[in-house]
């Protein structure tokens, strides 16, 4: 999965990602970060357990499991 597929794929859910240092997080309507995954490394993720459900977790580890080199598109993201 693309980085740029995971943030629309985020925003369809109505939910928000930012980047911080290596990280894309992803946070709820709220702003508290529900979700970090690692940018330059593949299954590393941190997930709130009581927050991320259903299609986020199905989202967040399709592509924690990408190869970092597929997770960029054109755009460099």
């Amino acid at each position: 999965m693309k980085t740029t597929e995971l943030i629309e794929r985020v925003k369809q859910l109505d939910l928000e990602t930012e980047y911080f240092n290596h990280e894309i997080l992803i946070s709820d309507k709220e702003g508290s970060t529900i979700c970090s995954i690692a940018r330059n490394q593949r299954f590393q993720l941190d997930i709130d357990y009581y927050a991320v459900k259903g299609e986020l977790l199905s989202i967040v580890l399709q592509y924690s499991s990408t190869p970092v080199d597929e997770r960029v598109d054109k755009d460099g993201y």
